[in-house]
């Protein structure tokens, strides 16, 4: 089994941090019971919506240093 590159994996944490953040923001709208079960599923849509936010700028990251590199080849 191989590893993943950095850029891959933070691929894949931006798409799951998408798919979580969705659905977060689908169930914040829906009626809750709670004032705590409404304040647990803002909580969380805007705790999955970081983690794609820094998910995406690693994956950014990675390309910048990438294209540096290959620059400074030619």
């Amino acid at each position: 089994m191989t590893m993943p590159t950095f850029e891959e994996a933070s691929r894949l944490r931006a798409a799951i941090a998408r798919d979580q953040t969705r659905y977060w923001l689908h169930m914040f709208w829906q009626p809750a019971k709670t004032k705590r079960e409404l304040d647990r599923r803002e909580r969380n849509w805007f705790w999955w919506g970081s983690i794609g936010w820094q998910a995406q700028l690693a994956a950014r990251g990675v390309l910048l240093k990438l294209e540096r590199s290959w620059a400074n080849e030619r």
